[in-house]
């Protein structure tokens, strides 16, 4: 399922909209969840709280926070998986919105005309894009996804799972470690002992019961572990040749 937040501070322009995807994708079969918010401060609120979409339709123009406002800040949580589609009435803002470098933009007056495209492109990129692996913590709370390329390891704290980031952030789900290596099924991370789980593109050096991982992590393991950590890597990278 793809999820797609709308955005605009016109209701009965949302509701056009959404009422437009949503025939568009019972047509072409897409699993879409769409969630719109006629308030740009609760969509801010939304990305700020963790919670991530595929794709986003913003208004340019709109009271409390603008559609390039909200699109910065989407740039800076999600860097590299966020397809932006800008949609206003003005085309002034076509400069301001290439700068924020958008995916698309389109002017209100030209969707009967441009959207069925529009979502054509966004379609081939989802699913070209959902090929890559992808962590999800979801809840009640927030749904995070995150890139298994951009987890450097995870380790154990009480209840939860702790994920270290290639960017420096941590991010936790309330499950444990054992379950979380299950859920990635991914051979790139390795279930180092019962408080750590290693990417191991992210290893560089392994010696002194001390692992140093990309960005000065340092992790320290048995003798036993380290063994095993070599054998593993040996024949994961073995078979990358």
């Amino acid at each position: 399922m793809y999820r797609i937040a709308l955005c605009d501070d016109n209701q009965d322009y949302l509701k056009f909209l959404k009422s437009k995807i949503q025939k568009y994708c019972e047509k072409k079969f897409k699993d879409v969840q769409i969630i719109h918010f006629n308030d740009s401060l609760l969509l801010r609120e939304c990305i700020e709280e963790g919670n991530v979409f595929d794709a986003y339709f913003l208004d340019i123009e709109m009271p409390r926070y603008s559609g390039t406002d909200i699109a910065r800040l989407i740039k800076k949580r999600d860097k590299q998986n966020c397809y932006i589609i800008f949609l206003t009435s003005y085309s002034i803002y076509a400069v301001e919105a290439c700068g924020i470098n958008v995916v698309r933009y389109i002017l209100k007056e030209c969707v009967n005309v441009e959207l069925e495209s529009a979502l054509d492109e966004l379609f081939k990129y989802l699913e070209e894009w959902k090929r890559d692996k992808f962590y999800v913590i979801s809840n009640s709370r927030r749904y995070l996804r995150l890139s298994h390329r951009d987890i450097v390891y995870i380790y154990k704290n009480y209840r939860y799972a702790v994920f270290v980031m290639k960017d420096g952030r941590e991010e936790k789900e309330r499950i444990s470690l054992r379950d979380a290596w299950r859920k990635l099924d991914d051979e790139t991370m390795v279930f180092l002992d019962r408080c750590i789980i290693l990417n191991i593109s992210y290893v560089q050096r392994i010696g002194g019961n001390k692992i140093t991982m990309e960005g000065g992590h340092e992790i320290y393991t048995s003798s036993e572990h380290e063994a095993e950590l070599k054998k593993y890597l040996n024949g994961f990278w073995g078979k990358q040749l």
